[in-house]
């Protein structure tokens, strides 16, 4: 069967049927969706679900990081493909604090340091 009658097979009978696996190996059913529907559609849909934003949400396919443009379709995908939810996460938001407040990054580094030596001497 080729990719368009595929689609095609899959629009008539009302969508695919995808299963989405999250890191904690959770299985998460997403119905039907259309083949023609963007990589953001499906993220929305894990949102509504779910209740991740799709910013946190980065979708693999086959290996592939799918960009949220891009159609589920031209990715391939059947209903027994295995969609692989990975978050991202965040961070640097101390690094931006520090650098706003030096103050707070030289008090932590002297305590920090402090403890080493006390620790240190006693082991000599």
């Amino acid at each position: 069967m080729t990719p368009s009658s595929q689609t095609l097979l899959m629009q008539l009978r009302g969508g695919l049927s995808l299963q989405v696996q999250a890191m904690s190996g959770k299985m998460i059913t997403v119905e039907d969706i259309d083949p023609q529907s963007t990589v953001m559609q499906l993220k929305e849909r894990l949102q509504q679900r779910e209740g991740l934003s799709p910013d946190q949400q980065r979708l693999i396919v086959n290996g592939r990081h799918m960009k949220d443009t891009d159609t589920l379709a031209s990715y391939n995908i059947s209903d027994k493909t295995v969609v692989h939810l990975v978050l991202r996460l965040r961070g640097g938001l101390g690094r931006l604090h520090r650098e706003a407040d030096p103050s707070v990054a030289e008090n932590q580094m002297f305590s920090n340091a402090a403890s080493f030596a006390a620790v240190s001497k006693g082991h000599l």
